[in-house]
């Protein structure tokens, strides 16, 4: 978070600044409905394949508030980086859209790998996962012309229902 708004405001990186200004952009209702498919997908296949008590992540405890609260502020980080800053970034530099989300996608599940196990499961399906949402939220990005206001809440969402069992798991 603190990485974000120095690199914005101290380094002089216009397009870091146009990002965080468009994580407060209004946005569409095609935007909002594509960030709230990939969450539920999202969600939904964590819900179901990695979590052993999934019942858990609806638990009332101050374990779950710490561990969800704590790291909510770091989904407005990756999506000021990913879906604004990159995704600005290669519009301006007139990569075609399909391209600007596929790259997008790349990077976010890049940052992901410590998610991987010890199996090739492991290891593979939440770098599938997280390629997918990545992809899912460039598109909103793309499709509310530019604003993140979806994306971040759909992201922070995901962090506070799982971060703490994911981390526990």
């Amino acid at each position: 978070l603190l990485l974000v708004l120095v690199g914005a405001y101290l380094l002089g990186l216009n397009e870091l600044r146009w990002a965080v200004a468009d994580s407060l952009a209004a946005s569409t209702r095609k935007a909002w409905m594509i960030a709230t498919i990939g969450t539920a997908i999202h969600i939904g296949t964590a819900l179901l394949l990695f979590l052993p008590q999934p019942a858990r992540v609806w638990e009332l405890s101050g374990l779950n508030l710490i561990l969800s609260i704590v790291p909510a502020a770091d989904g407005w980080s990756q999506e000021v980086l990913f879906r604004g800053y990159v995704l600005l970034r290669l519009a301006r530099a007139g990569i075609p859209p399909l391209a600007q989300i596929l790259i997008s996608r790349g990077l976010f599940a890049a940052i992901h790998f410590g998610y991987a196990g010890e199996t090739a499961w492991e290891t593979v399906s939440p770098l599938v996962g997280t390629f997918m949402l990545g992809s899912f939220y460039a598109w909103a990005v793309q499709s509310g012309s530019g604003s993140l206001k979806p994306v971040i809440c759909c992201h922070v969402l995901i962090i506070v229902i799982l971060q703490p069992w994911l981390a526990l798991a």
